[in-house]
């Protein structure tokens, strides 16, 4: 994904929220429920490192380096995190 995708994203992801005041619930307690599940959250990890090899912890930090830029730059950033990765992980399963 380009950096000008991921920043249309968040604008997005933004408006979605905008929109739809539950959603900013929906994708806090969604994201939430990630940061607290240890098992969810090392399986990631596995998938990871299968698909991307030895390299995968500095690949992904190049990437969420990338990615927070263009959250910071959209104005994404003054949500809580819970509700951006929330957010992240919704559009993963309903692509808007």
């Amino acid at each position: 994904m380009t950096s000008e995708k991921a920043f249309d994203l968040c604008l997005k992801l933004m408006n979605t929220i905008k929109d739809k005041a539950e959603k900013e619930h929906e994708f806090y307690r969604l994201g939430e429920d990630c940061f607290n599940n240890k098992v969810f959250m090392e399986e990631k990890e596995r998938d990871l490192s299968a698909i991307f090899g030895q390299d995968y912890k500095r690949i992904r930090y190049h990437h969420l380096v990338r990615l927070g830029g263009d959250i910071t730059r959209s104005g994404f950033a003054e949500f809580p995190k819970a509700t951006v990765l929330g957010a992240f992980l919704w559009n993963a399963n309903h692509s808007i």
